[in-house]
């Protein structure tokens, strides 16, 4: 049994004690044709140099991933589009950034009052305070992970019971971007009293992706319950996003 195990971000390829293979993720390219040949083979290029310099050659049915689970057709392309970041065509596999980060920030955090609402600009404000910012998704993409960072002058108050909830969510098209016609996809962090006297700071990865489905008007929008300050500060948001 050969084993493929994700090392940080190097592939190790094993053969009992035998490392066969340890190099950089991001260096691979593979022929997926070879996959659909009469004995299925996994060939390892160097993206780089292409088919002239192999990397590793293998029968598909000696190659299992790091459980011992043996791949399928199907079962590889999915590891290396997870793994390689790569999407095969019906000669090569090209290398493709598959990671992407969304940036945006909350003006004046929790400055509407309990009940009140905070929406995300992705590039710019919009032109009324009651519109929500929009960001409209234009593939197929995945939350991995989000994260955030308070940028005021003064560190956070938060008292016990009070906080600001934001979650991701979409307008359906031909709908006046306003709160009544936003709805939630997700929650994406909470800044609650464990944030109290903090300039706050911190990461969300997600087990289970958050799938956002290409075309949707999005939108990130916090909701305020008791009296959280200081008002005249920023909050970053960045979102990890895989491409699908």
């Amino acid at each position: 049994m050969i084993k493929f195990i994700t090392n940080g971000g190097s592939l190790e390829v094993r053969s009992g004690d035998v490392v066969l293979l340890l190099t950089p993720m991001k260096n691979i390219a593979f022929t997926s044709l070879e996959l659909y040949q009469d004995i299925p083979t996994i060939s390892l290029y160097n993206i780089d140099v292409g088919a002239n310099e192999s990397l590793f050659s293998a029968p598909l049915s000696q190659v299992a991933d790091s459980d011992g689970n043996f791949f399928t057709v199907d079962s590889f392309l999915e590891y290396a589009s997870l793994n390689f970041g790569m999407t095969s065509t019906n000669t090569a596999t090209l290398k493709i950034s598959t990671d992407i980060v969304i940036n945006g920030m909350v003006n004046n955090l929790a400055s509407q009052g309990s009940g009140g609402y905070d929406f995300m600009e992705w590039t710019s404000n919009v032109t009324t305070s009651s519109q929500i910012p929009l960001w409209r998704n234009p593939k197929d993409f995945k939350i991995l992970e989000v994260t955030f960072v308070w940028m005021g002058v003064n560190n956070l108050q938060i008292g016990v019971g009070e906080q600001v909830e934001f979650e991701i969510g979409y307008i359906t098209n031909n709908t006046s971007a306003q709160i009544n016609n936003f709805n939630s996809i997700a929650t994406l962090f909470t800044l609650d009293s464990t944030y109290n006297n903090t300039f706050a700071s911190g990461q969300v990865a997600f087990s289970t992706p958050i799938d956002l489905a290409k075309y949707q008007n999005l939108a990130i929008v916090g909701t305020e319950t008791g009296t959280v300050t200081p008002n005249d500060g920023e909050l970053g948001i960045s979102l990890l996003l895989k491409n699908v």
